[in-house]
Protein backbone atom coordinates (compact mmCIF):
# COMPACT_ATOMS: atom_id res chain seq x y z
CA UNK A 1 0.00 0.00 0.00
CA UNK A 2 2.78 2.41 0.85
CA UNK A 3 4.39 1.92 -2.56
CA UNK A 4 1.07 2.54 -4.32
CA UNK A 5 0.59 5.78 -2.39
CA UNK A 6 4.14 6.93 -3.19
CA UNK A 7 3.36 6.30 -6.87
CA UNK A 8 0.43 8.72 -6.44
CA UNK A 9 2.80 11.44 -5.19
CA UNK A 10 2.49 11.00 -1.43
CA UNK A 11 5.51 11.08 0.88
CA UNK A 12 5.86 8.52 3.65
CA UNK A 13 5.72 9.74 7.23
CA UNK A 14 7.69 8.16 10.06
CA UNK A 15 4.43 7.46 11.94
CA UNK A 16 4.23 3.77 11.02
CA UNK A 17 3.82 2.72 14.66
CA UNK A 18 0.90 5.13 15.08
CA UNK A 19 -0.66 3.71 11.92
CA UNK A 20 -0.32 0.17 13.31
CA UNK A 21 -1.94 1.18 16.60
CA UNK A 22 -4.73 2.93 14.69
CA UNK A 23 -5.23 -0.23 12.63
CA UNK A 24 -5.60 -2.30 15.80
CA UNK A 25 -7.99 0.11 17.52
CA UNK A 26 -11.70 -0.14 16.95
CA UNK A 27 -12.16 3.56 16.26
CA UNK A 28 -10.31 6.85 16.05
CA UNK A 29 -6.66 7.72 15.72
CA UNK A 30 -4.00 6.38 18.08
CA UNK A 31 -1.64 9.07 19.39
CA UNK A 32 -0.75 10.73 16.09
CA UNK A 33 -0.97 14.18 14.57
CA UNK A 34 -2.75 12.80 11.51
CA UNK A 35 -5.58 14.90 10.12
CA UNK A 36 -7.58 11.90 8.95
CA UNK A 37 -7.37 8.18 8.38
CA UNK A 38 -8.93 5.34 6.46
CA UNK A 39 -9.07 1.84 7.91
CA UNK A 40 -10.03 -1.03 5.58
CA UNK A 41 -9.65 -4.72 4.80
CA UNK A 42 -8.56 -5.98 1.41
CA UNK A 43 -7.60 -9.21 -0.26
CA UNK A 44 -5.48 -7.54 -2.95
CA UNK A 45 -2.54 -5.31 -2.02
CA UNK A 46 -1.79 -4.44 -5.65
CA UNK A 47 -4.65 -1.97 -5.97
CA UNK A 48 -5.80 0.99 -3.87
CA UNK A 49 -9.36 0.67 -2.56
CA UNK A 50 -11.95 3.04 -4.03
CA UNK A 51 -12.25 4.86 -0.70
CA UNK A 52 -8.58 5.85 -0.89
CA UNK A 53 -8.86 6.72 -4.59
CA UNK A 54 -11.66 9.18 -3.67
CA UNK A 55 -9.53 10.66 -0.87
CA UNK A 56 -6.63 11.16 -3.29
CA UNK A 57 -8.87 13.05 -5.72
CA UNK A 58 -10.14 15.43 -3.02
CA UNK A 59 -6.92 16.06 -1.13
CA UNK A 60 -3.57 17.44 -2.26
CA UNK A 61 -0.64 15.05 -2.05
CA UNK A 62 0.72 15.06 1.45
CA UNK A 63 2.40 12.70 3.89
CA UNK A 64 0.93 9.32 4.74
CA UNK A 65 1.73 6.48 7.11
CA UNK A 66 0.58 2.92 6.53
CA UNK A 67 0.14 0.26 9.20
CA UNK A 68 -1.15 -3.29 9.11
CA UNK A 69 -2.70 -5.54 11.75
CA UNK A 70 -4.62 -8.84 12.04
CA UNK A 71 -7.68 -9.01 9.80
CA UNK A 72 -10.98 -10.66 10.53
CA UNK A 73 -11.04 -14.41 10.11
CA UNK A 74 -12.50 -15.25 6.70
CA UNK A 75 -12.08 -19.00 6.05
CA UNK A 76 -10.28 -19.78 2.82
CA UNK A 77 -9.41 -16.18 2.03
CA UNK A 78 -6.38 -14.05 2.77
CA UNK A 79 -7.39 -10.65 4.11
CA UNK A 80 -5.25 -7.69 5.11
CA UNK A 81 -6.37 -5.02 7.58
CA UNK A 82 -4.72 -1.69 6.82
CA UNK A 83 -4.82 1.82 8.27
CA UNK A 84 -3.65 4.78 6.20
CA UNK A 85 -3.04 8.03 8.07
CA UNK A 86 -3.07 11.33 6.19
CA UNK A 87 -1.04 14.27 7.53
Amino acid sequence: MASLLVEQGFRLSDATEGARKTCESGAGLADTSAKSMIRFEAGDLNKLPEEIERKIRTRPNTKVAVGACHASRAPGFTRYRIAVLFF
